[in-house]
């Protein structure tokens, strides 16, 4: 099975305070390309490459399955940043 991953960087932390991973289901469906998906919300410590040492976090929440880079499903970047939203009551 094939994941599609969105990543983004949080605000500056401190990297010594997070050892934790949060993963809240948000559920399961169909993508516009008629691939099966599960929608997740999750953080997790991790410091990408290139980035600034304070640059610590990575959001991320959607599962395709079979996701492909010829079957592209852009809504769902959209859902992640809605369920991200709603977790953190914004």
């Amino acid at each position: 099975m094939l994941a599609l991953l969105l990543a983004s960087l949080l605000a500056p932390q401190e990297p010594a305070s997070l050892q934790h991973m949060i993963l809240v289901h948000i559920d399961e469906g169909r993508t516009e390309s008629d691939q099966r998906v599960n929608r997740s919300f999750y953080i997790f410590p991790e410091h990408l490459p290139g980035s600034v040492v304070s640059d610590v976090g990575v959001v991320g929440g959607i599962f395709i399955e079979g996701g492909t880079p010829e079957t592209p499903n852009p809504r769902e970047f959209d859902l992640v940043i809605e369920g991200a939203k709603r977790f953190y009551g914004m």
